[in-house]
Parts: structure tokens; sequence; C-alpha cells
């Protein structure tokens, strides 16, 4: 049973990947880890946020999200658009 679950809140609706929003656990850094990240899963990284939250945001499949969803140093991922 997975420990993390993917918030979807729209349905895809064209070719273009869906954009996804990776919390990080506080003693991680988003700036340290968000590009080797995303790079492992074939995504692409967009944004990394360091003030308000700590994560980033990547553009990629849902088998990327699922699959960062399922690593130690995240909390949660969630679907941006």
């Amino acid at each position: 049973m997975p420990r993390h679950t993917l918030s979807t809140n729209r349905q895809l609706t064209d070719s273009t990947e869906p954009t996804w929003i990776v919390d990080l656990h506080p003693s991680v850094s988003a700036d340290r880890v968000a590009h080797d990240l995303v790079g492992s899963v074939g995504g692409r990284l967009q944004f990394t946020y360091s003030r308000v939250r700590n994560g980033f945001a990547f553009a990629g499949s849902v088998v990327a999200a699922e699959v960062l969803a399922e690593n130690p140093h995240v909390k949660d991922v969630t679907r941006s658009r």
C-alpha cells in the first residue's frame, strides 16, 4: 500500500504534461535535491520553493509523480494543472 496519495484536481485534457507540486520533508533542501529527483523520473524542473514551502514544481507524467511520491525525501505530491 502506498505511503503517499496523489491529489488530482483536474483531468488531463490535452497532450501537455501536467504540472506537479512536490513538498519535501523539512530536513531536505529543495535546492540540493530537486534537479536530481526530477531528472531521475524524466520530468522537467520548473521552480524550486524555499520561502513559503520546501519543495519544487515539475512537469511530468502521472507515473513520474507516483514514483516521486514514493521517494523517502518527499512528503506530498499534488497535481497543479
